[in-house]
């Protein structure tokens, strides 16, 4: 169980989260419902695995999963509206006065192993004050102190930034969620789909 979204990235769909949340579980194990409750799930054909370097200390480690999309055996509850359209951001992580995490937090989410189902729950905090870390990569955020207990399982989430404007906020996805209060940019992820 974990958190993880879904993008559109040169006519492709895939599936990112942190590769941490899938450390325990092999590839054959890992399904993706459709939408939130559904018993179909995504046929996932290809996981890249990708980790920055093994020697930085955990609070700052760089780690995504990749999953491909087998687009031949979608059916007709594939939705493309939930998909984040990736693409360079015209501004910086840190030019956003606020963000909204989306994802499925430990505290509130649990597995029914006598019933095999999956009890779930999504939440969706808000997070302020982003600031650089100390690699380029990274990013941090601080969320309101009642909120902080459910940073655990958010590993994997999108991070939408939100900045206002004269009629409302415009927003961007700026990242994924890595640990406690550390996320990815969406140019790192840009740079790493690029690559692979």
């Amino acid at each position: 169980m974990g958190s993880c979204f879904g993008i559109k990235y040169k006519n492709q769909y895939l599936i990112l989260t942190a590769k941490h949340v899938l450390d325990n579980f092999k590839n054959d194990e890992i399904s993706i419902p459709y939408i939130l409750g559904s018993n179909d799930f995504l046929p996932i054909n290809n996981i890249n695995t990708i980790t920055y370097n093994p020697e930085i200390d955990d609070t700052f480690k760089f780690d995504i999963a990749i999953m491909n999309i087998d687009e031949k055996q979608l059916n007709d509850k594939f939705d493309t509206n939930s998909f984040f359209e990736i693409k360079e951001c015209a501004l910086k992580a840190t030019e956003f006065e606020k963000c909204t995490i989306y994802g499925f937090p430990e505290k509130i989410n649990q597995i029914d192993y006598d019933k095999k189902k999956v009890k779930v729950q999504r939440i969706q905090l808000e997070a302020s004050n982003i600031s650089s870390s100390p690699y380029d990569y990274c990013f941090s955020l601080e969320t309101k102190e009642e909120d902080k207990k459910y940073l655990n399982g958010l590993s994997g989430s999108p991070i939408v930034g939100l900045k206002t404007n004269g009629e409302g906020y415009d927003y961007c996805l700026i990242g994924m969620m890595l640990r406690q209060k550390y996320f990815l940019s969406s140019h790192w992820i840009l740079k790493i789909l690029k690559d692979i």
